[in-house]
C-alpha cells in the first residue's frame, strides 16, 4: 500500500486541504483573552429553535404558486445518482410547508468552487450557495468580487426565525455595514487533534502510550514503528494549521504553541497576537520550526507524499487504507466522528484547544449570490430548514430507514452499522443547523445539547466580528496567492535556507507588505485606535 500514487495537479494550497474543517477555540491567556471593544459580539445566541418557524403553513400550496430555487451545496462524500431521492425527501416538506421548490447541485471538494464560479460568472441563476474557507468562494473573495447580494433586508421581512437564531455571530458576515451570508450555525469551539487507526495502536501495543503522549518526540516514536511494521504511510497531514491560528514552537504539543489569530486572511499569511499587532505568519519563528519538522518527518518517510497535492480529506485518505494516522481540527465528539467518516474505529487526542475567531465563524455559511432570481424564495427556505430538525436530519444523513436509523440509546446510526453501505451522509458542520440533527451513534443521545453548552461557554477572539475587506486588491491577492504556489511544494516539502529566502523576496514583490499594511490598518480601526 506504501507506494506512491501519480501526483495530482495542484488543486488546492496545502493549508486550506489541510484545515478546512476547524473551527476553534482556545484558552484565555492568548487573543481570545483580552477585553472585547464595543464592537465585538458581546453575546452568544442562546434560544432554541422551534421544528415549525411562525412563518410556516400547513395550508396546501397551489402547484403553481411554488417558487423554484437553485441550491449549489458541497457534497463531501459523493451522493452519485442518489441525490434525485434526497431532493424529493426535502422538497416534500418545503413545498407543502413554504411552496418552494430546491433543485439541489451536489458537488464535490475538487469540483465545488469551479462549477459555482462559472455559474455566476454565466450569469446562471443561483439562488443559494454554501460559502466556505476554500479560495475563491470564502465570503471575503465573493464580496470582494460583487458575487454576493446584500441581504438585510431580505432576511428581516423573510428569515426572522433564522435572524433570532443565529443572532450576533451575522457579525462574521457582515463587510461594510451590509450582510453578505448567513452563518452555518454550529460547534465553533473546537481543538487539533491527533487522530490514529485504533486497531493499529492495538496490534502494536501503544494505545495507553498513545494516550498518554505529549511531545512530537513520542509521537515520531509511533510513526517510525508503524512505517517499520506495517504498510501504511503513518502521517496523512501537516502540524501547520493555519486556518485555526496554531503554529508549534518546540516539542511540547499544549506548553510549545503559538496562538494567533488569522483575521479571515484566506491566504494563511496573516498573524494577529494578543496586542493586536499583525505581521507575516510567513516569518515568525513558530511557522519556521513546524515548517522544519514537517520537512524533516518526509525525509525520514513518515509523511504521505501526497499530502501537499491530494484535494480529498485526509479521512477519506484513512478509509482507503492508505495512511494511519493525520492532524486536524474537530469537535467535541472527535473518536465518534471520525470513527464514522473513516470506517474504522480511531482514537484521537487534543494537541491544542484554540479560540473562536471570526474565521471560525465564517469558515462554513450560505450566500445568496448576485444572479438569484428567486432570493426571497431563498430565504424562505433557509428560514425553514435552520429551524426544522426533520430537514436538518435529511440534509445531514439522508433518509431514514435507508440511510440511518435511531437506535434504543437516542441516537443516530447507519443501518446495520455499516458505513461502507451508506448511500449518502454529509457531514453536520457544512450547512444549516448543527444543533438540530441527530446525534450520531457513540456521541450520546443528549450530544446536541453538550456541544451549546460547549459552544456558548468557549472563549472568543477580542477581534471575534472584524471581517477583512479586500476589495480593490484583487492584484495583491493574485500575486500573493500565485507566489505561494509557485513555491508550497519547495517549502513545505523540500525547506532549504535559499529556497525560503526566495519565497519571501517574492512574496515581498507581490505585495506582502503592502496587504499586511492594509490588513493592521483595518484592525486597528476595529480596535478603535
Amino acid at each position: 500500500m506504501k507506494k506512491a500514487k501519480t501526483i495530482l495537479a495542484l488543486l488546492l494550497a496545502v493549508v486550506l486541504t489541510l484545515t478546512l474543517f476547524a473551527a476553534c477555540s482556545k484558552p484565555a491567556g492568548d487573543p481570545g483573552s483580552s477585553s472585547s471593544p464595543s464592537n465585538t459580539p458581546s453575546n452568544t445566541p442562546s434560544n432554541t429553535p422551534s421544528n415549525t418557524p411562525s412563518s410556516t403553513t400547513n395550508e396546501p400550496v397551489d402547484p403553481e404558486d411554488i417558487e423554484n430555487i437553485r441550491f449549489f451545496l458541497i457534497d463531501m462524500y459523493g451522493v452519485g445518482d442518489y441525490d434525485t431521492t434526497i431532493e424529493d425527501a426535502i422538497n416534500a416538506i418545503t413545498e407543502k410547508q413554504i411552496g418552494v421548490h430546491v433543485d439541489i447541485g451536489f458537488y464535490g471538494m475538487g469540483d465545488y468552487n469551479n462549477n459555482l464560479s462559472m455559474a455566476i460568472g454565466a450569469g446562471e441563476a443561483v439562488d443559494l450557495a454554501c460559502i466556505w474557507v476554500v479560495e475563491p468562494c470564502s465570503v471575503t473573495t465573493m464580496y470582494a468580487q460583487k458575487q454576493l447580494m446584500e441581504i438585510t433586508d431580505i432576511l428581516d421581512q423573510y428569515g426572522p426565525n433564522l435572524k433570532a437564531l443565529v443572532g450576533d455571530y451575522l457579525g462574521a458576515y457582515t463587510i461594510n455595514g451590509g450582510l453578505y451570508g448567513i452563518p452555518t450555525y454550529r460547534n465553533f469551539s473546537s481543538s487539533v487533534y491527533l487522530t490514529c487507526r485504533t486497531d493499529v495502536l492495538e496490534e502494536l501495543g501503544m494505545k495507553d502510550k498513545y494516550y498518554n503522549m505529549k511531545t512530537f518526540t513520542e509521537l515520531e516514536e509511533l510513526l517510525m514503528k508503524v512505517k517499520e511494521t506495517t504498510d501504511y504511510w503513518p502521517m496523512g497531514s501537516s502540524i501547520i494549521q493555519n486556518a485555526c491560528g496554531i503554529y508549534y514552537t518546540g516539542d511540547n504539543f499544549k506548553e510549545d504553541i503559538d496562538f494567533f489569530d488569522l483575521l479571515g486572511d484566506s491566504l494563511y499569511v496573516v498573524h494577529a497576537d494578543a496586542d493586536g499587532k499583525v505581521e507575516a505568519s510567513i516569518e515568525t519563528d513558530s511557522y519556521l520550526w513546524s515548517v522544519k519538522k514537517m520537512v524533516e518527518w518526509q525525509e525520514k518517510g513518515l509523511l504521505w507524499p501526497e499530502h501537499l497535492t491530494n484535494d480529498e480529506h485526509t479521512d477519506q485518505i484513512m478509509k482507503q487504507n492508505v495512511i494511519f494516522s493525520n492532524i486536524q481540527p474537530c469537535e467535541i465528539g472527535a473518536e465518534t466522528a471520525k470513527s464514522a467518516t473513516t470506517g474504522f474505529p480511531v482514537s484521537c487526542i487534543t494537541m491544542g484547544d484554540i479560540t473562536v475567531m471570526t474565521a471560525d465563524v465564517n469558515k462554513f455559511g450560505v450566500g445568496i449570490p448576485i444572479t438569484a432570481e428567486a432570493p426571497e424564495a431563498a430565504m424562505k427556505f433557509l428560514d425553514l430548514i435552520y429551524n426544522s430538525k426533520e430537514l436538518m436530519n435529511i440534509i445531514d444523513w439522508g433518509i431514514e430507514g435507508s440511510d440511518w436509523v435511531m437506535t434504543e440509546t437516542g441516537e443516530a446510526d447507519y443501518v446495520d452499522g455499516d458505513s461502507h453501505t451508506a448511500r449518502y451522509h454529509n457531514p453536520d458542520f457544512i450547512f444549516g443547523n448543527y444543533f438540530l440533527a441527530e446525534a450520531w451513534k457513540g456521541d450520546g443521545g443528549d450530544f446536541r445539547e453538550v456541544a451549546k453548552a460547549t459552544n456558548d461557554a468557549a472563549p472568543k477572539s477580542r477581534y471575534l466580528g472584524f471581517v477583512l475587506n479586500t476589495e480593490g486588491m484583487d492584484n495583491i491577492i493574485a500575486g500573493i496567492s500565485s507566489v505561494r504556489d509557485e513555491f508550497k511544494d519547495m517549502v513545505y516539502g523540500g525547506y532549504n535556507e535559499d529556497h525560503y529566502n526566495d519565497y519571501i523576496r517574492k512574496m515581498e514583490g507581490a505585495g506582502l507588505r503592502d496587504y499586511i499594511s492594509a490588513v493592521q490598518t483595518q484592525l486597528d480601526a476595529f480596535l478603535g485606535k
